[in-house]
């Protein structure tokens, strides 16, 4: 089975971009999901959100485009947020301590609080999740 990736400015957040996958990303589509993941992301890139809640496997060549990605972020003092609700995805961070390194919440409620507690966005700024094909995100 492929992937699917698809994504959008975080409504009222600069310098940020959502990115929702979906499917499996195993060692014979890291390329491609390597490549696709990096363009989708904009130059000015601060905050990323990766939006995982319907991938169903991930291995470890497919983590390295986040641990990519996290540097990228990170550089430019911002950081790599995950919506993540699925057990077995949420396990292989764990496995590899990289749920240390990246944020990871269950839903987009609990990532717009962080927000808030960060300083990063105002309690009263409308904070709408993002649709992706009329689905909102989280």
């Amino acid at each position: 089975m492929a992937f699917q990736l698809a994504s959008q400015p975080i409504p009222g957040l600069p310098d940020s971009v959502a990115v929702k996958v979906a499917g499996q990303l195993d060692l014979l589509l890291a390329p491609t999901f390597r490549e696709q993941f990096e363009a989708a992301l904009p130059p000015q890139v601060q905050y990323l959100l990766a939006i995982l809640d319907d991938v169903e496997f991930i291995d470890s060549h497919n983590l390295g485009v986040f641990v990519a990605a996290y540097q990228r972020v990170k550089a430019r003092g911002g950081w790599l947020g995950m919506i993540c609700h699925s057990p077995q995805v949420g396990r292989v961070f764990e496995v590899t301590n990289l749920n240390r390194l990246f944020r990871v919440f269950d839903t987009w409620e609990e990532f717009r609080k962080s927000l808030v507690e960060a300083g990063i966005l105002a309690p009263e700024v409308p904070f709408p999740a993002p649709t992706f094909g009329g689905r909102s995100a989280g």
